[in-house]
């Protein structure tokens, strides 16, 4: 979908992403607004919700200072979404007739409730590829801390290149940003390795920030990535399903659970003790639940598994299964 609207250029844009940005989120947005200044369009970035460890990580080894991203969205006339094309991630001050642009890699999304926007969504690892090539065709010049947000950004999201999603159009985007500033050899595992401390409450944080919910069947998917998630759900099990069914009654969800990303072993760990749920990822995955808990032999992002998950309740009966609930 394309649509034609104008970008006002004597006013400021608004250019924004979900709620709660990840790291592929706040890159794009403090890419693509350098580069709408390189083009002549003044842009301001509103952010809504912390930074999770990983951001963190990459902005203090970085030592980034990057602004307070404080922006009120209802001050401006035009806005621009990066890394998000869906309503229900957005702060919910955005009018969607204001979006003149979506930039995203989601295949399931939202883009026909933007009726102003122009939309480039393609199945990639990270948005931070699109915002890449686009600095690449401008040849317009890239700051060092675009370069690395971008890089780090799509090292995040294809976990170092080695998930599905991971495309060669990723691979090229950052080996072309790689040519203005080398990342350290062992990065991306001290990246990840950061965000692996889910002692005390960091967990129950960490399923809260990063859970996703809506779409067809009401789905709602928490995701974490780690190292040592089967001895995480060993020690921690009740106080994880205890979250989950606190999140399923607070937003009326009939589906919910947590996938794991157990980046050493390369599977997922499904975690869930709705049995309708259950049933759905056992019948789309061929997967056993034994105890709430599944393995799945691949290794698959929540934005991989949530279109998998939609193709099977759209040619499914499940709503008279649900009522049965």
């Amino acid at each position: 979908m394309d649509k034609t609207s104008e970008i006002e250029k004597t006013k400021p844009i608004f250019i924004t992403t979900g709620v709660h940005p990840d790291l592929d989120g706040l890159a794009c947005c403090v890419g693509y607004s350098e580069l709408q200044q390189k083009l002549g369009i003044k842009t301001v970035i509103g952010l809504v919700g912390g930074f999770d460890l990983e951001t963190k990580f990459v902005l203090d080894y970085f030592d980034l200072a990057l602004g307070d991203f404080n922006a009120n969205p209802e001050d401006f006339d035009q806005v621009i979404l990066v890394d998000t094309s869906e309503q229900r991630s957005l702060d919910e001050r955005i009018r969607l007739d204001k979006v003149v642009e979506i930039i995203d890699h989601r295949l399931l999304n939202d883009s026909q409730l933007f009726p102003q926007a122009k939309v480039q969504i393609e199945a990639l690892g990270a948005a931070a590829t699109l915002i890449a090539e686009k600095f690449q065709q401008s040849q317009k010049g890239i700051s060092q801390t675009a370069v690395i947000l971008l890089q780090t950004a799509i090292i995040s999201n294809t976990l170092n290149f080695k998930a599905h999603i991971t495309s060669q159009h990723d691979r090229a985007m950052f080996n072309w940003l790689s040519q203005y500033f080398t990342l350290p050899t062992d990065f991306a595992w001290q990246m990840f390795m950061a965000k692996l401390d889910f002692s005390g409450s960091k967990l129950t944080e960490a399923l809260e920030h990063d859970f996703r919910s809506g779409g067809l069947g009401k789905i709602g998917i928490a995701q974490i990535e780690m190292i040592g998630g089967a001895k995480l759900v060993d020690e921690r099990l009740e106080e994880i399903l205890d979250k989950l069914n606190q999140k399923q009654k607070e937003l009326s969800l009939d589906y919910i659970f947590l996938s794991i990303i157990e980046l050493k072993e390369g599977h997922n760990i499904l975690v869930t003790s709705d049995r309708l749920t259950q049933n759905l990822l056992e019948n789309v995955f061929k997967t056993n639940f034994k105890n709430n808990v599944a393995i799945l032999s691949d290794l698959l992002m929540r934005k991989e598994i949530r279109p998998l998950l939609k193709a099977t309740l759209e040619g499914t009966s499940w709503s008279s299964r649900l009522a049965s609930k």
